[in-house]
């Protein structure tokens, strides 16, 4: 009859194996890169709707707003 050995259970804990390891290599830079975007779109929507509600066109005076 064979007992639990704790050693032979310690490779599911090796960096190589775990999930979270491998799947911030799997995507190197990707969270720069997601953080970059967000204040992109951050700063596009500030400057859109400063310009937008200043300047007082709106999408239909570029058609003929009738």
């Amino acid at each position: 009859m064979s007992r639990f050995n704790p050693q032979a259970e310690l490779w599911r804990l090796h960096p190589v194996i775990t999930k979270a390891n491998n799947i911030r290599s799997m995507f190197p830079g990707f969270g720069i890169a997601l953080g970059a975007f967000g204040v992109y779109c951050l700063g596009d929507f500030v400057v859109s709707s400063m310009t937008s509600s200043s300047s007082g066109h709106g999408s239909d005076s570029a058609h003929g707003g009738h």
